[in-house]
């Protein structure tokens, strides 16, 4: 693995969407403190804040050189593989941006299960490709993301592939990988109100939601109508974040 970042600062960088980082941060600002796995951890910017907020975090990722933070609390780890924690060690875990920039998410969502303890959370974000705005792209060029199509990593600090790999990944996957593996899904939001589309496509939206009221019960159910066909959804943001609890 060759490192690219030598000339990165102390203060750790936030390594997704602001709006996505201070939405998880609120929704952490809720629970009971305890012990936290934050894998990407990235820089370590969303350890930081969560530490600061009362919770003991430990942190995985990748590329070792890129953490910035106390070295100690740090475990290099791939999220296509057998994660380097002993059973039941967490009480939470964040998964922030992580699970469409790896090739077995559902082997991921299976390790997160082992790695929480009875009763544990975890929250994931991914990328809502359901949103107006990613449908309308879809329907005109074909294409939902130059991300996926051409792997143009925005920065790269790394050269290692599993660090470079992304997906489309889209909520019925996620959510029908994390019943298989014996979590229920408690709550999603998205990261902030996409009001232009609101302003724009709201015909769309309501196209939608009409497309759901007459759709089978089978049609509902296999396709996630139901959240798919959501407000939240349909205009609530570029990335969607899943709280799921480990069942008892």
């Amino acid at each position: 693995m060759t490192s690219q970042h030598s000339s990165i600062g102390t203060r750790p960088e936030i390594m997704t969407r602001g709006e996505s980082h201070r939405k998880v941060l609120h929704i952490f600002r809720k629970k009971p403190k305890g012990k936290l796995l934050d894998i990407p951890c990235g820089q370590g910017a969303l350890a930081q804040e969560l530490t600061g907020l009362g919770f003991d975090v430990s942190c995985c990722d990748i590329d070792s050189d890129l953490f910035l933070l106390d070295k100690s609390t740090f475990r290099q780890g791939n999220m296509n593989q057998k994660l380097p924690y002993e059973n039941s060690s967490f009480d939470y875990i964040a998964c922030i941006a992580g699970l469409h920039r790896i090739h077995r998410f559902e082997y991921a969502i299976s390790e997160f299960h082992r790695l929480l303890v009875p009763g544990g959370e975890l929250i994931v974000s991914f990328p809502n490709y359901s949103n107006m705005e990613r449908r309308v792209k879809f329907l005109l060029t074909g294409s939902v993301s130059k991300v996926v199509n051409q792997m143009a990593i925005h920065k790269r600090y790394t050269d290692d592939p599993d660090a470079l790999f992304r997906q489309i990944l889209i909520f019925p996957q996620v959510y029908f990988a994390l019943k298989r593996n014996d979590f229920d899904l408690l709550d999603f939001c998205g990261d902030k109100i996409k009001y232009r589309s609101l302003l724009f496509l709201w015909p769309m939206g309501v196209l939608m939601k009409l497309f759901y009221l007459v759709a089978s019960r089978d049609k509902k159910d296999n396709q996630c109508l139901g959240w798919t066909s959501s407000f939240t959804m349909l205009f609530g943001g570029n990335n969607i974040i899943l709280t799921a609890r480990k069942s008892f």
